[in-house]
C-alpha cells in the first residue's frame, strides 16, 4: 500500500475525534470528567493528525519529529486515562495522582519520546534470552495479575 492510502485511517480518525470533542463540548460541558475526557480526546486527535502528516511526509526532514510527537501523544494517553479515572473515582491518593498526571508523567514521557530513544529500540528476533530472564519476567507478570485480582 502507498503512504497516501495508509494516511486515510489517521485522517478519518482525527476527524472523528475532533467531531466527538465538539459533541462533548455541546452536550456535556461542565459535567464531571468532561475536562479530563477532552484532554484524552485531544491527545488522540493530535496523535492522529501527527500520524496523518507523518505518513504523507516520510521523505522530508521533519518526519522524525512528527514521529516523536506521535509517540508522545500515544504515551500520554495512558496518563490522561489515569487523570480521567481519578475524576470519577476519587481516593485519598487523588491529589498525588493528579500531580503525577500533570507534572511527573509528561516530563517522563517527553524524555524518551522527544529525544528519539524509542526510535532506537530494536528487538532481537532470535530467541536468545536466558531461561532465568524469562522466568523472572513471567513471575513478575504473574505477581501483578495476582495483586490486581486480590484488590
Amino acid at each position: 500500500m502507498t503512504p497516501t492510502a495508509l494516511a486515510l485511517v489517521p485522517l478519518v480518525s482525527a476527524i472523528l475525534y475532533f467531531g466527538l470533542v465538539r459533541v462533548v463540548l455541546r452536550r456535556a460541558a461542565g459535567n464531571q470528567g468532561t475536562r479530563e475526557f477532552l484532554l484524552y480526546l485531544g491527545l488522540l486527535g493530535t496523535g492522529s493528525v501527527a500520524s496523518f502528516v507523518w505518513r504523507m511526509s516520510q521523505d522530508l526532514g521533519t518526519a522524525e519529529y512528527l514521529l516523536r510527537a506521535l509517540e508522545f501523544c500515544l504515551v500520554m494517553t495512558g496518563v490522561s486515562f489515569l487523570y480521567f479515572l481519578q475524576a470519577f473515582y476519587p481516593t485519598r491518593w487523588s491529589q498525588r495522582a493528579r500531580w503525577l498526571a500533570y507534572v511527573v508523567a509528561p516530563v517522563t514521557a517527553a524524555l524518551p519520546t522527544l529525544s528519539g530513544a524509542l526510535n532506537r529500540v530494536t528487538v532481537d528476533p532470535v530467541a536468545s534470552t536466558e531461561l532465568w530472564a524469562n522466568l523472572l519476567f513471567y513471575t513478575m507478570i504473574a505477581g501483578q495479575l495476582v495483586s490486581w485480582a486480590a484488590g
